[in-house]
């Protein structure tokens, strides 16, 4: 197998080092554990590493035990991009296999900002921060990225929209509102050289009439339309993303 070949099929790893050539790294304990006992890796194996700042790197392990990793980096594959827009994401926390899908999926669809926001209609009070960034770091590793999204405190919606940079629009989704469609505000967004997206998806049971009236009150909400069909949380929060990602 040719040195591309065994890069391109090699375990992917994030981690918070500087990256630079001939640097020797010691990997967290939970990657050891992953590298050592579920990828059975041993020393000469090689790696990509990357920490969302300096690109993609190979990597080769240098030692490996039970408790220990360290590795060495090569050289750079792939230079840092540059982010080409902002995407914030704000939603509430439902159900967590649900909530889980769109940590991942937005992830993967380009997500910059993930704003949790606590709704009138939203059932679970709290999240754990620890655990999405989990969550936020193993979808980067299985899709490529070399980009981080961060992850915003949980707060209440009303403070969320009151503290908002009113020069960033602030797209919300409002089922059958007879606004414009979504694709087509974005499209028109794009053509003017906006760089700056933000989307804000409701939880089951939609807004409420007191939420709704905070929205007619800001001059930089724009409320928008997603189709005829009612969506869940998960699919609106995919759809809203993905109108950005496929017109950009």
């Amino acid at each position: 197998m040719d040195l591309d070949a065994e890069l391109q099929k090699s375990p992917r790893i994030y981690c918070t080092h500087d990256l630079k050539g001939n640097a020797e790294l010691t990997l967290s304990q939970d990657q050891v554990h992953y590298l050592y006992h579920v990828m059975r890796r041993e020393a000469g194996n090689y790696l990509r590493v990357f920490n969302g700042r300096d690109g993609e790197w190979h990597a080769e392990i240098k030692a490996i035990s039970k408790k220990k990793c360290t590795i060495y980096l090569v050289k750079q594959l792939h230079e840092q991009p540059e982010q080409p827009y902002e995407a914030h994401l704000l939603f509430p926390p439902i159900k967590r296999d649900r909530f889980d899908f769109i940590i991942e999926k937005a992830t993967e669809l380009g997500v910059t900002h993930l704003h949790p926001v606590q709704t009138e209609y939203t059932n679970l009070p709290k999240i754990k921060p620890e655990r999405i960034e989990r969550q936020i770091i193993e979808a980067c590793e299985q899709c490529e990225r070399l980009t981080v999204p961060q992850l915003m405190p949980l707060v209440s919606l009303q403070d969320k929209i009151l503290g908002w940079d009113q020069d960033m629009t602030l797209y919300t989704a409002l089922e059958r509102s007879g606004s414009l469609e979504l694709g087509k505000v974005v499209q028109a967004a794009l053509a003017g050289a906006q760089t700056e997206f933000a989307f804000l998806v409701g939880p089951e049971g939609g807004f409420s009439q007191n939420e709704i009236e905070l929205f007619e009150k800001q001059k930089y909400i724009e409320c928008v339309s997603l189709g005829d069909n009612i969506l869940r949380t998960e699919t609106a929060c995919c759809v809203v993303l993905s109108s950005l990602v496929l017109n950009f």
